[in-house]
C-alpha cells in the first residue's frame, strides 16, 4: 500500500509538470508548404552605360539651368550692356570645368574601365590595369590643377566648400575602402569563384545590377538566413550609393554655383533653393529606380517568403501548446515555438527566421510586399510632377519657366518607370497571394 501511494504521488507530480509546461515535440507530420514564386515579365532596364550617360546629361542640364537662374541678363533693354540672355563673362571658367569634371566622374570611370577591359584579353591583366590607372591619373591631375586655380581666386570659406566630395566619400565608404581597393589588385583574378552562391562575377566595367544577384531557393534554414544577410547587405550598399551619387550631383550641380555667385547679382533665393531641392528629389527617383529595379525587389521578396515571420505572444501567463525552436527546422504557419526570447507564433508560409531577430523582422516587413515600396516612389513622382506644373504656371520669367520644364522632362522618365513597375509587381503578387490563400 505504501509503494502504491508513492507511485501515485510520483505519477501525479509528473503529470502536473507536463501540464504546466505544455511542451510538445517538434512538428513532424505537419510540414511547411513549398513556396511558389511567380515570374515577373522580362522588363529590361537600361544598362549601366546608357543610364550613366542619361544621368550625366540630366545633371549637366540641371546645372546649366541653375547657372541661367544665377546669371540671367536683361539684354532686351535699350541701355543694357549684355548681348546674351546669360552673362557668360561673369561665369568662372575654371569653376565650370571643375564642376563638369566632378559630375562626369562616374561616366568617365565607366568608359576608362571599359577600355581597360577591352585590352585585357589581348595584352593581359597588367597592361589593362596600367591603362586604367594612367587614364584615371590624368583625370585626377586635371581636376587638381583646376582646383588649385580656384584656390588662388577665391577666399578660404568658398574653396573649402569644394572639399565635400572627399570628405563625404570617406564618411560613406571609409570602412570598405580596403575591400574596394582589393577588388582592383592584379593578384585577384576576376575569373575566380564567387565568394557566395548568390552573386555572379561580372566584368569590372559594369556595376552590380539586379541580374548579378539571384535567389537560390534553398530549403536549408541556415542557407536561407545566410542569403537574407547577404541580400540585406547588398540592398544597404545600393541605397548608400543612391544617396551618395544624388548628394554629389545636387551639391556640385546646384548648390556650389550659388556659393560662388557674386554678391552683385540679384538672386531669387526662394526659387534657386527650391530648384536645388527638386533637383535632388528628381535625381534620387531616377537613381533609385535604376539601382533598385523591380526584378531586384522580386529577388528580395522571394528570400523574404522563405524567411517568414514570428509574432511574440504578449500573454506570458497563458499556457499554449508549443515546441522548442530549432534552427534546423522549417516551421509551418501557425506553429507556436519556445525561444530564449519568449514564446512566438509562426505567421509566414515558411518560417526559418530566428524569433526576435530585429534584422529578420525588418527584412520581412520591407520585402514581403515590395510593391508598396514602388507605390511610395510612384506617389513621390506624381507629387513632384504636380508641384512642378504648379511652379510652371506661377512663374513668368523665361529662366524659371525653362528650369521648371527641365525638371518636368527629368521626372517623366522616373514617373513612367515607377508606375510601370508598380503595376507589374501589384498584379504578380496578387496572383501569388491567391495561390497561398
Amino acid at each position: 500500500m505504501a509503494i502504491s501511494r508513492r507511485l501515485q504521488r510520483h505519477v501525479g507530480a509528473k503529470t502536473e509538470a507536463q501540464s504546466s509546461e505544455d511542451v510538445f515535440p517538434p512538428v513532424v507530420g505537419m510540414q511547411a508548404p513549398l513556396p511558389r514564386h511567380c515570374m515577373l515579365p522580362d522588363v529590361k532596364p537600361a544598362n549601366e552605360g546608357r543610364f550613366q550617360l542619361f544621368y550625366l546629361s540630366c545633371a549637366l542640364a540641371l546645372m546649366a539651368l541653375q547657372f541661367t537662374n544665377l546669371y540671367n541678363a536683361v539684354n532686351w533693354l535699350p541701355n543694357s550692356v549684355h548681348d546674351n540672355l546669360v552673362d557668360l563673362a561673369a561665369i568662372d571658367t575654371d569653376l565650370l570645368v571643375l564642376l563638369v569634371l566632378i559630375l562626369s566622374y562616374r561616366m568617365l570611370k565607366f568608359i576608362i574601365v571599359r577600355i581597360s577591359w577591352l585590352f585585357r584579353p589581348r595584352m593581359g591583366n597588367t597592361v589593362a590595369m596600367l591603362v586604367q590607372g594612367s587614364l584615371l591619373f590624368i583625370y585626377f591631375i586635371v581636376t587638381v590643377i583646376r582646383f588649385i586655380s580656384i584656390i588662388y581666386k577665391y577666399p578660404l570659406n568658398k574653396w573649402l566648400s569644394l572639399l565635400l566630395l572627399p570628405v563625404l566619400y570617406f564618411l560613406v565608404f571609409g570602412p570598405n575602402i580596403p575591400q574596394m581597393l582589393a577588388k582592383h589588385l592584379p593578384s585577384l583574378s576576376i575569373f575566380s569563384k564567387p565568394s557566395h552562391p548568390y552573386e555572379l562575377l561580372v566584368p569590372p566595367s559594369t556595376e552590380k545590377t539586379s541580374k548579378n544577384i539571384f535567389h537560390a531557393c534553398s530549403f536549408e534554414p541556415e542557407a536561407v538566413r545566410r542569403e537574407v544577410f547577404l541580400l540585406k547587405t547588398d540592398f544597404n550598399y545600393r541605397l548608400k550609393m543612391v544617396f551618395y551619387e544624388v548628394t554629389i550631383s545636387t551639391y556640385y550641380g546646384t548648390i556650389v554655383p550659388i556659393i560662388f555667385c557674386k554678391s552683385t547679382f540679384h538672386l531669387d533665393m526662394a526659387f534657386v533653393v527650391g530648384f536645388s531641392i527638386l533637383t535632388a528629389v528628381s535625381l534620387f527617383l531616377m537613381s533609385f529606380i535604376h539601382k533598385i529595379p523591380a526584378d531586384y525587389l522580386d529577388t528580395l521578396h522571394k528570400s523574404a517568403v522563405h524567411l517568414g515571420r514570428w509574432r511574440r505572444h504578449e500573454e506570458r501567463l497563458v499556457s499554449v501548446p508549443h515546441s522548442i525552436w530549432s534552427e534546423l527546422t522549417i516551421w509551418p504557419k501557425g506553429v507556436n515555438v519556445k525561444h530564449v526570447k519568449g514564446l512566438f507564433k509562426a505567421e509566414g508560409i515558411n518560417n526559418t527566421a530566428e524569433p526576435g531577430n530585429s534584422m529578420h523582422i525588418k527584412f520581412y516587413m520591407m520585402f514581403s510586399q515590395p510593391e508598396y515600396i514602388y507605390l511610395l516612389i510612384s506617389a513621390v513622382c506624381v507629387l513632384c510632377t504636380l508641384l512642378e506644373f504648379a511652379m510652371l504656371s506661377k512663374y513668368r520669367h523665361w529662366q524659371q519657366v525653362l528650369s521648371c520644364a527641365g525638371l518636368l522632362a527629368t521626372n517623366y522618365f522616373s514617373l513612367y518607370n515607377a508606375w510601370r513597375d508598380t503595376l507589374i509587381l501589384y498584379q504578380v503578387y496578387k496572383d501569388e497571394n491567391i495561390h497561398y490563400d
